[in-house]
């Protein structure tokens, strides 16, 4: 299986005998106290792993986990804790996070406990005999109780022993105490528009008498049980929304349960989705990091061999298999479309094998609401006969019939074969434009009018490139440059009047009506 690891870092500092919280976030190398015992495939051990690049898979915590990489001879490798003395009520609870990613390679480890030294051989009291979550994306919270080693001074040691695996990780380890007020252990689920997320998750259990507060930032830095909310909803509510976001950006999210008006969980699963981008759009896949980074997601591979792509320095390509019939995916990122809008789709398609018998390989072009197979049931395009061995341009289009977020689908599905064939796919484009009647259905909100000082301009479905405020003489008195769904533009210094406001958009312009008090 290949191997796949990110960047390395660490975190901060956690003291002897003492609390601790870690997530191993902000520096690049092993925090303070802990130690990790490569006793078995000395190349392949515990390390910090950053994901603050991934789309595709998160920390539980901030933008670092602590993981170990499988390895051809087996581990018998220990990521050990500070040492501490176990104190009723005070650190007789040790939580943490796990997670195996691979469902094929299951990762299994043990928690152990040594009361002499940070030694492979002194790890001889066995707390959690296996941790085995569920494979995938998700992280699972685990508690060790330690009711029993009142008194004595622990080290906790995760030991992984396991050969020719994938990738286990942990994150967020809390030395404490039983706390009455939990945070919801479910992973989110965010639905993103180009300006909003929509962000719903299970009830924590007991479910809080406050409610919840929703935490987002663009950094990924996680927050501190002091960080302000985006947003705060009421008991029994499991959903909320937060506005006002940029177009293609990456968003982190997190939620805590509020248990009274004075105590407030800890910050839950962390949730990451980048919102919808606004046409037109183009993409090459060209990012160094592969094209999960533009927020494409799939089982195609990236190939940047000289000559190869159509264009830039990368394309993207899918083999057939000679055992079993092809049935590989390749998602875009999300894109806000707008109803009734005609969506020219045009991208390079090239069969690299010119011997490839006839008629050739079989692809085609969906469109869905999610990134998920089951849910591209609309094909676009589709070809059986793809055999050209120079890149050749193909077009689609796709007219929604209502507004939201939409996602491309590149299915590669071509019948058992006598020979390998690699399908190159190159330059993605979308286009889109609106009748003049559908433009000027689409209101610009402008508010406040009558306005004072500040003015907002805001359209989900359309980028707003600049906006020119014009007295009722013709003169222009603003020209402000953007390139969001929404601008905010200061009128304190205009006279009280009435102003005209043309919003430039890759659709067209609006003329909008405004009084200055």
């Amino acid at each position: 299986m290949k191997k796949i690891l990110l960047l390395l870092a660490v975190s901060v500092t956690s003291q002897n005998f003492a609390q601790f919280s870690q997530s191993f976030e902000g520096s690049t190398t092993t925090p303070a106290g802990w130690t990790v015992i490569a006793g078995g495939d000395a190349a392949e051990t515990w390390e910090v792993t950053d994901l603050s690049t991934s789309n595709a898979i998160q920390a539980q915590n901030g933008t670092n986990v602590f993981s170990i990489n499988y390895g051809a001879t087996a581990h018998n490798d220990f990521l050990v804790t500070p040492q501490f003395t176990v104190v009723a009520g005070v650190t007789d609870k040790l939580t943490f996070w796990g997670r195996s990613r691979d469902p094929l390679y299951p990762e299994t480890i043990a928690v152990k406990a040594s009361t002499t030294t940070a030694t492979a051989a002194a790890f001889s009291t066995v707390l959690i005999a296996s941790v085995a979550p569920a494979s995938g994306s998700t992280f699972y919270k685990y508690t060790v109780d330690l009711a029993n080693y009142v008194g004595q001074t622990l080290y906790v040691g995760f030991q992984s022993t396991t050969t020719d695996q994938f990738v286990f990780d942990i994150d967020n380890v809390v030395l404490g105490s039983t706390v009455a007020c939990l945070e919801p252990t479910s992973p989110l689920t965010l639905s993103p528009t180009s300006s909003s997320v929509t962000v719903s998750w299970t009830a924590a259990t007991p479910a809080p008498a406050e409610g919840y507060d929703i935490f987002h930032s663009a950094s990924g830095t996680a927050p501190t049980s002091n960080a302000i909310p985006s947003l705060s909803v009421g008991a029994g509510v499991t959903t909320g929304t937060i506005s006002n976001l940029t177009p293609g950006t990456k968003y982190y999210f997190y939620v805590r349960s509020k248990c009274s008006s004075t105590v407030s969980s800890v910050w839950g699963h962390l949730g990451v989705v980048v919102t919808a981008v606004l046409p037109p759009y183009s993409y090459g896949f060209d990012n160094a990091a592969g094209f999960t980074a533009d927020s494409w997601s799939g089982t195609w591979s990236t190939n940047a061999t000289a000559g190869n792509p159509q264009a830039g320095t990368q394309m993207v390509f899918s083999n057939n298999s000679a055992t079993a019939a092809t049935n590989r995916w390749l998602f875009s990122r999300p894109i806000m479309l707008q109803e009734n809008s005609v969506n020219t789709i045009t991208f390079y398609l090239r069969n690299f094998t010119a011997a490839n018998p006839v008629p050739g390989q079989s692809i085609k072009l969906t469109v869905g609401n999610t990134a998920v197979a089951a849910n591209h049931t609309n094909v676009l395009w589709t070809s059986s006969t793809v055999n050209n061995t120079t890149w050749t341009q193909f077009t689609a289009t796709f007219t929604p019939t209502t507004s939201g977020v939409y996602y491309f689908g590149f299915h590669h599905f071509s019948p058992i074969q006598t020979a390998t064939v690699s399908l190159g796919l190159d330059t993605f484009a979308l286009s889109s434009t609106l009748s003049t009647e559908d433009f000027t259905a689409k209101k610009f909100i402008v508010s406040p009018n009558p306005v004072k000082d500040l003015l907002t301009i805001a359209n989900e479905f359309q980028t707003i490139q600049a906006v020119e405020v014009y007295d009722l003489n013709g003169r222009q008195v603003k020209n402000v440059s953007n390139n969001a769904t929404n601008l905010q533009i200061s009128l304190g210094d205009l006279s009280s009047g009435v102003y005209l406001l043309k919003i430039q958009t890759p659709q067209g312009i609006s003329t909008q009506k405004i009084i200055k008090e």
